[in-house]
């Protein structure tokens, strides 16, 4: 549901439909959905529904609609209830005294959750910065990275994607939360070098920062980017509009008292990107067509240089209509989502994985890391799945094996002889003139 770029409505028939949907979900899970969660993910999934009426469902004053979620809370009285309340309280200032009031009137009737004082209560750890080698430089990119440990010990990072625009002024493009540090810091030692030549063995340096110093940037490129907001596409637009609300709690807790006024006036007005929502889900024109034609064009040729020693056999039509289809992201019955998993994937990343499955022939092991490992290591292509964006791709490509295995381009996670015979007559379809 969108709404023209800069129009404000009072809570309506859409807000109440999605609650409505949304504490359906709850009870039929009787409750204890969010229980399964930890703390930050608790917090990142109330902070993608608190968006929901902060940008495409945009509203007067976003605190109306926050206070009839808490007062469905306490109807529900259950212990998912008691999440949703206390990561309001952490989220959103301007319903910080409602909130509390719900949670209050929850536990005199005697409901709570597990870990639910974990809510809103992490502490910023330790912080990193992941960048070119060559130094920052219009154009180029960076990850900054910052550790945070709740009071029950389970840890996680909030990363922000910066990067440099024309102007020379470093502005954020994306916000993202993951598990620990451990598993999302790029596994190399800032002084590892090439065997060989004595460079260094990868294009980046991570280096390790002050919570505070890291958090003091991200504010700068966030501050940048209200002024002038880089062009992003769709799903990274979609991590900057949920993400805000947590990450901004997080800046709040991690700078205190030098923390910026913008941070706690956020969930008041309009989130950093959501005025462009509606321009961004427009059709696509036809200058967008020419250059998605293109693209198509150069990875046909891509595709068929590599594989000019492979004979293209025949394949079952509706097998290749598959495989095409999910190449071209146009996939229907697949929820929100999972579409946007799908749209996700770049030409490169189809490249790096048809011409690697292709070559290993029927049989190869398909799963999505070992796609992703494809991707990676295919020397037609010149771009990598950044360690960062490694977990999203596999989730993406979790959704195509789903579907390659309903139509048996898959098997017991090999692929199958007519799979292996489909997928170049497949990028065909999807590439090829229309």
């Amino acid at each position: 549901m969108v709404c023209d770029a800069g129009a404000v409505r009072e809570p309506d028939d859409d807000v109440t439909e999605l609650l409505d949907e949304v504490f359906t979900d709850l009870e039929a899970a009787d409750g204890a959905c969010l229980a399964e969660l930890e703390p930050a993910q608790v917090e990142a999934w109330v902070s993608s529904l608190l968006a929901a009426w902060r940008s495409d469902l945009a509203v007067a004053d976003p605190s109306l609609v926050d206070r009839e979620l808490l007062a469905r809370c306490v109807t529900a009285a259950s212990g998912d209830a008691v999440l949703i309340c206390r990561a309001v309280e952490a989220l959103a200032p301007a319903s910080n005294a409602a909130a509390a009031a719900a949670v209050a009137s929850l536990a005199a009737a005697g409901v709570d959750a597990p870990d639910g004082a974990s809510i809103g209560r992490a502490e910023a750890t330790e912080a990193w910065v992941v960048e070119p080698l060559e130094g920052p430089g219009r154009g180029s990119e960076a990850a900054v990275i910052v550790g945070f440990i709740h009071p029950n010990s389970i840890e996680h990072v909030v990363l922000a994607d910066l990067t440099v625009e024309a102007n020379g002024v470093e502005c954020l493009v994306g916000l993202r939360l993951d598990g620990p540090a451990a598993g999302v810091l790029p596994l190399v030692d800032q002084d590892a070098v090439d065997d060989e030549d004595g460079s260094p063995s990868l294009p980046f340096v991570v280096t390790t920062l002050e919570a505070m110093v890291a958090a003091r940037r991200i504010v700068d490129a966030w501050l940048a980017s209200e002024a002038s907001l880089p062009e992003i596409d769709q799903p990274g637009l979609d991590l900057l509009l949920v993400n805000q609300l947590v990450v901004a709690a997080r800046l709040r807790t991690t700078l205190g008292a030098n923390a910026p006024a913008f941070l706690s006036d956020i969930d008041r007005g309009q989130l950093l990107g959501a005025a462009g929502v509606a321009s961004e889900l427009s059709p696509p024109t036809e200058e967008l067509d020419a250059e998605t034609a293109a693209a198509n064009a150069a990875s046909l040729r891509t595709l068929r240089a590599a594989l000019r020693s492979h004979g293209v056999e025949s394949a079952p039509a509706e097998m290749v209509d598959v495989v095409a289809s999910l190449i071209a992201g146009v996939v229907p019955g697949l929820t929100a989502d999972e579409t946007e998993a799908v749209g996700f994937l770049e030409w490169a990343d189809w490249l790096g994985a048809l011409i690697g499955l292709v070559r290993g022939g029927a049989g190869t092991e398909v799963t999505p890391s070992s796609l992703v490992d494809l991707i990676n290591r295919c020397a037609e292509i010149s771009s990598t799945i950044p360690k960062a964006d490694r977990q999203y791709v596999e989730f993406a490509f979790s959704v195509v094996l789903d579907l390659w295995t309903q139509a048996d381009v898959v098997s017991d996670g090999r692929l199958t002889a007519d799979g292996h015979r489909s997928l170049v007559p497949a990028a065909e379809q999807a590439w090829g003139p229309r």
